[in-house]
């Protein structure tokens, strides 16, 4: 698939990281800690989903209400990996 999408090194290594099982995740994939602060801002959001993403589509961080829609995939982890790897993300991103 890389090569296909002539993707460069710093891509398919992010690429390939993202078909790792969750207990083969590498525990720094370079994203940066969200403090406190937004977690509990994004909670007050009752009727908004929300995340914060990282630069490969990490979650940082999600409210309670996004933590809930997306309690089906098997990994809350990245936003790309649930898209197109978890079986499940056929199912949740239909388009």
């Amino acid at each position: 698939m890389a090569q296909a999408s002539k993707l460069d090194a710093e891509s398919t290594d992010r690429l390939n990281r993202l078909c790792l099982t969750p207990s083969q995740h590498p525990h720094d994939w370079g994203e940066a800690d969200v403090g406190p602060q937004v977690p509990r801002l994004m909670d007050g959001w009752e009727h908004q989903s929300a995340f914060v993403f990282g630069p490969a589509l990490g979650i940082l961080a999600g409210n309670s209400l996004a933590t809930a829609l997306h309690s089906g995939f098997e990994a809350f982890g990245n936003l790309a990996r649930n898209v197109f790897v978890d079986p499940a993300g056929r199912a949740f991103y239909r388009e």
